[in-house]
This record gives C-alpha cells, structure tokens and sequence, in this order.
C-alpha cells in the first residue's frame, strides 16, 4: 500500500526508495485492484511512471478488478505525455476495444505508428 501512496501523491522519491527494497509488492491494488502504475498514470506523473516502467517487476498491462490497465486509465485523462511514454515501453493499444473512446484517444494521441 505505501507504494501506491506514494504513486497517488506524486513523490518520485519515496516511489524510488520503495521500489529499492526487494520486498516491496508492486502488484498490491487497493480496494478496485488498481495497481500503482495506473495511479501514477491517471494523475499524469510523467517521472513516476518512468520509474516505475524500467522496473523489471511491473506488468505495463496489468488490469484492475474491471480490465482496466494503465493505458486505459491515462487515455481517459487525456495526459498525453504519459500515455506517449506508455506506449514507448510495450503498453498495448491493440489490446483496447476498437469501438472505445479510449481506443481512440490513445491513438490520437500516440504517434507511434498505430
């Protein structure tokens, strides 16, 4: 759970302390199985995903409780940054459903070549 907080608020530093101990549990949701990662990216902390993307232990396509993943999430917010930044590490697009909103803005705003 700390390591969500600390997604949720923005503190890269204490993400990157955290994420610095072997026993810390990345794949720990909170009560909708959101995962730090899709915090991180719904609240448009460009840093924080960084961080949190060159760990080796993150899924970059987990899903919460609803199928939601962080692409998902950062698409419906519309931080272009951070949804250009998850693309560029493996998140898939091509996993969204076609006829979405999300599919679409992620899209939009990816210039990846999708």
């Amino acid at each position: 759970m700390p390591l969500i907080l600390a997604c949720k608020k923005g503190h890269g530093d204490i993400v990157k302390l955290l994420l610095s101990y072997d026993n810390v549990e990345p794949y720990f949701g909170d009560n909708k199985g959101c995962m730090a990662l899709s915090w991180a990216a719904y609240k448009g902390y460009e840093a924080v995903v960084e961080l949190l993307l060159v760990d080796e232990r993150i899924d970059k396509n987990i899903q919460d409780y609803d199928g939601l993943t962080p692409l998902i999430w950062v698409a419906q917010k519309f931080h272009e940054l951070t949804v250009r930044l998850l693309v560029r590490h493996g998140c898939q697009i091509c996993d969204l459903d076609e006829d979405s909103f999300v599919f679409h803005a992620a899209l939009f705003i990816s210039d990846d070549g999708f």
